[in-house]
């Protein structure tokens, strides 16, 4: 049975929340996530991914999984490339539909025709944050505790932080906001977008 249009939409914004949250203001390169990487490296903090969708998409389709300086700086370039080239929209559902969501699970169609979140004690309310969240946690082909707590965890701050962007401002392109102390900058159109779905 194929999902409703809506799920799929709503995964889709938990996914750009929880890995790409300026992805409509940038051009395949995220200036601001690569600089608080850095400070965050000269202040000795643990470094998050920073790569952005087009990033993501470029390594899916290259199956380059190499950590080296030049092979990110290729990533980049190729990135830009794919930006300059395709859609947002575009680049978001080629990347969607190949992604990798764990064992025998190919791209976000299979992900929501073979996997039910609520299996797994997932609320209702984190289903869609849920699904999002097994891209950085792929489910293993045997499935444990230890797993879906980690996605569990991490659907439970998708579905924080989503409430947080509600509640930035916008100034064109972009909209700001605070997370206790923390600056939050994502794109307005996520905003516009999340704020479209709750009204749906």
């Amino acid at each position: 049975m194929k999902p409703q249009i809506d799920e799929i939409e709503r995964i889709k914004i938990f996914y750009l929340i929880l890995e790409d949250r300026r992805y409509f203001c940038h051009n395949g390169f995220d200036i601001i996530s690569v600089t608080r990487a850095i400070l965050k490296s000269f202040f000795g903090y643990r470094i998050c991914a920073i790569s952005t969708i087009e990033q993501q998409l470029v390594r899916t389709k290259n199956n380059h999984k190499e950590r080296t300086f030049s092979r990110k700086l290729r990533e980049i370039s190729h990135a830009i490339e794919h930006a300059n080239r395709f859609s947002k929209e575009q680049n978001l559902c080629e990347y969607l539909d190949t992604a990798y969501f764990g064992w025998n699970i190919k791209g976000i169609n299979q992900l929501t025709e073979k996997i039910n979140a609520r299996n797994f004690g997932c609320p209702e309310k984190l289903t869609a944050s849920w699904y999002a969240s097994m891209l950085l946690y792929p489910m293993p082909r045997h499935p444990n505790k230890f797993w879906t707590e980690k996605v569990y965890h991490r659907a439970k701050y998708g579905f924080e932080m989503r409430d947080r962007i509600r509640h930035t401002v916008s100034f064109g392109p972009w909209s700001i906001g605070f997370s206790g102390s923390r600056p939050i900058i994502v794109s307005t159109e996520l905003r516009r977008r999340i704020l479209s779905l709750d009204k749906s």
